[in-house]
């Protein structure tokens, strides 16, 4: 009975929390859209290259740092765990897929170009 009791122990709690630890997804890129998840709370950031995707922003999981604003135009590097849910709302609730929930991510500043004018 205790082998059996400790085997359970080991896959639910074990397990899950080894899972997390090693299976972090690099995200980093030009975020190109944002889409509001009206449903399930939350939004999520389409990033283009060098490490694009598509990515969950939940407020109270996902950690922001530098600018604190992922707004479309702006440069982010951070890292994503699997899984999370975004429902978007147009007539009705629709799931949108996404690749992973962003877990830490810094922003950089928007690029402006600066015209000189003589």
């Amino acid at each position: 009975m205790r082998k059996l009791v400790a085997l359970f122990f080991f896959i639910v709690v074990c397990i899950p929390v080894s899972t997390y630890g090693l299976t972090r997804v690099p995200v980093g890129g030009k975020i190109f859209a944002k889409y509001e998840c009206a449903c399930s709370g939350g939004f999520v950031i389409f990033v283009g290259p060098p490490r694009p995707g598509v990515f969950l922003i939940q407020p109270g999981v996902s950690r922001l740092f530098k600018g604190f604003s992922p707004v479309v135009g702006a440069w982010v590097v951070g890292n994503a765990i699997p899984g999370g849910v975004c429902s978007a709302l147009s007539t009705v609730c629709f799931p949108i897929s996404i690749q992973g929930t962003i877990r830490n991510l810094g922003t950089g500043q928007l690029f402006v170009p600066v015209l000189r004018v003589r």
